[in-house]
């Protein structure tokens, strides 16, 4: 919820390093393995349904700094 000029709360549970009980925090990395993967497709197909996104839009319309920092970024698409 938009809480105007505060800054947003963020909260954490669990174990940044279980082993040595160092408890997570907002900066905290976590690897999420394949699931992610269907979590991106679902939000990605619902941007294009919005018109907000477009598969067939080269990748460099989004990110315009891989222009020339990975090979053929112009070509590839969504």
């Amino acid at each position: 919820m938009d809480q105007g000029e505060k800054p947003p709360a963020f909260y954490t549970s669990g174990w940044k390093d279980r082993d040595n009980k160092i408890p997570s925090d907002p900066n905290s990395l976590f690897k999420i393995a394949s699931i992610s993967k269907l979590y991106t497709a679902i939000a990605s197909t619902k941007l294009v349904k919005e018109k907000r996104l477009f598969f067939d839009k080269p990748l460099t319309d989004y990110l315009p700094d891989l222009k020339g920092r990975i090979e053929n970024a112009e070509e590839i698409t969504l």
